[in-house]
């Protein structure tokens, strides 16, 4: 083997390590790249998934509300009806007197 063959090998062997050196580098750095692209990218579809969720939810609300308005306003006319008229009439007709909280009571 020549001096300059020997010396061309070793010149040759030198660019390859430097070659595969910067390629292993660069391997690295774009895998943490596009691990962290991927990892937004994940987490701005889970935002975009849960806002078309809510979306959905808030919609069947609404069209639940909507069609069985009339029974909901007949439900609370109902409840309306018995917190304001029958139910006070129900503790006048107990006497007109009611024990508020804490008062002591007579005894004979």
């Amino acid at each position: 083997m020549a001096i300059t063959t020997a010396i061309a090998d070793l010149f040759h062997s030198a660019t390859e390590l430097l070659s595969s050196l910067f390629h292993a580098i660069y391997a690295v750095i774009h895998t943490i790249t596009t691990q962290i692209i991927a990892l937004f990218t994940g987490i701005l579809s889970c935002i975009g998934d849960l806002g078309g969720a809510l979306a959905d939810a808030l919609e069947g609300v609404i069209r639940f509300v909507l069609n069985n308005a009339p029974i909901l306003a007949g439900l609370a006319a109902a409840g309306y009806i018995y917190l304001r008229v029958i139910q006070p009439a129900q503790t006048q007709g107990a006497g007109g007197r009611r024990n508020p909280a804490g008062a002591a009571k007579k005894a004979n």
